[in-house]
């Protein structure tokens, strides 16, 4: 599918503050969830008001104080929506999907894997997996160049003529391309439809010790 269009339909992209979205190809929800250092059984069916909610209740994740690797990431969640023979992932507090790690893992023996992560400050990656390979880890900021560089891992379908439009709107348009997927605006917006909500561990189990 032509690019250009699709970056166009995902205007609405640059309302969105901060996310991880991820399309997995090949992988039960229960293994996602588990690669993603969460437990299979979810917290409920929620909306976007319950986390907030949950969030509220949970000081350790909203306090200001420094905090050790081992529990920066206290009281993250995921949401989880079937996109047919796919798995989309949705992280409105959280990055686990970002991780090269997770996109081998969840990618392996056959699947495929490509999640789209930035935040407020503008820092983001666009990163794939195939077959349990990294096949792309790029900056969000730069969804496509004309050329690569030796301090990422970009692949032909990035590279190209730089879009005039939003970054963030080219992403969500890479994702679809290459998914198949249609990203919809409901999975970010306020308060959404109630999904599948899963409560994800300090530490995924193969960023232990990173």
């Amino acid at each position: 599918m032509a690019l250009a269009p699709l970056i166009d339909k995902y205007a609405w992209a640059e309302q969105v503050p901060a996310w991880t979205i991820a399309v997995v190809r090949g992988r039960s929800v229960a293994d996602i969830v588990r690669n993603y250092g969460g437990d299979p059984t979810p917290l409920g069916t929620w909306d976007k008001s319950g986390i907030l909610e949950y969030q509220e209740a949970a000081p350790a994740y909203l306090s200001a104080e420094p905090r050790t690797t081992t529990t920066f990431e206290d009281g993250l969640l995921v949401q989880v929506i079937d996109a047919g023979d796919q798995v989309v992932t949705v992280e409105d507090n959280g990055f686990r999907a970002s991780s090269a790690e997770i996109a081998r893992e969840c990618s392996a023996g056959g699947g495929h894997f490509l999640s789209v992560f930035w935040n407020v400050e503008g820092l983001g990656y666009v990163v794939e997996g195939i077959d349990g390979q990294l096949t792309a880890k790029f900056e969000a900021l730069h969804p496509i160049t004309p050329t690569t560089n030796p301090h990422e891992v970009r692949p032909s379908w990035a590279i190209g003529p730089e879009p005039e439009q939003a970054w963030q709107s080219c992403c969500l348009a890479l994702l679809e391309q290459q998914t198949g997927v249609a990203i919809e605006r409901d999975w970010f917006s306020f308060p959404g439809e109630p999904r599948p909500t899963y409560r994800l561990a300090d530490v995924a189990p193969s960023l232990q010790g990173r």
